[in-house]
């Protein structure tokens, strides 16, 4: 967090691929403030007039209004520009989001943000070894990671990419166009665990696939 010379939170943008854990991490270490949440997957018009109301009532001393979310449609953000620029009296805003690509350029211009670190998730680490890859080690990694989030699969697609090039030296056309496809899929909100599966078949044998 950025500190003002009174020693409050200043309002800012945080990114981190792993949004509630940010949000959680932040509610608890700003619990002796006033904290106002409105999280989301997706932020809608509705959720910004419900930010809007909350930063127009009154208030003797700070208020944090938290906006997180994986997503932000330009009417959203261009409906929250004056108030962020403007904010109420002792109104301080925190926008969580898990990359810079969710706001627009004008959003970005309004606060100062930061770039947090996300911790180790041991249960979403891509645990596997494309040399000796069959049927059953896709079926238990996929059983692991069969609930993970968008942000979460795209963290496993680059974990999962390292260590296969690692593995294997080098990745054949198909190999290389599942890696690109499973991005592009992920961010048309694909669902993560048939993503990943049509990635994986490519590294059966293929008297298995």
């Amino acid at each position: 967090m950025h500190y003002d010379v009174q020693n409050i939170p200043l309002s800012q943008i945080v990114i981190n691929p792993y949004v509630q854990e940010e949000l959680e991490r932040l509610t608890g270490e700003l619990s002796n403030y006033r904290v106002d949440v409105h999280y989301a997957e997706d932020f809608l018009i509705e959720h910004a007039k419900a930010v809007t109301k909350s930063a127009y009532i009154a208030e003797p001393s700070t208020k944090f209004i938290i906006m997180a979310a994986l997503s932000f449609n330009d009417i959203v953000q261009n409906a929250l520009l004056k108030i962020l620029e403007e904010p109420p009296r002792n109104i301080r805003f925190i926008l969580i989001v898990p990359t810079k690509s969710v706001l627009l350029p004008t959003v970005l211009s309004r606060l100062p943000f930061l770039r947090r670190q996300p911790k180790a998730h041991p249960s979403l680490e891509a645990v596997i070894s494309f040399r000796q890859f069959d049927l059953a080690a896709m079926q238990n990694f996929l059983k692991a990671h069969e609930r993970v989030s968008k942000n979460e699969a795209k963290a496993l697609l680059e974990q999962l990419c390292s260590q296969a090039v690692q593995d294997l030296g080098t990745l054949n056309l198909a190999q290389a166009q599942a890696f690109e496809d499973g991005f592009v899929l992920l961010e048309l909100n694909g669902r993560p665990f048939l993503v990943l599966s049509a990635l994986l078949l490519q590294f059966l044998p293929k008297n298995l696939s």
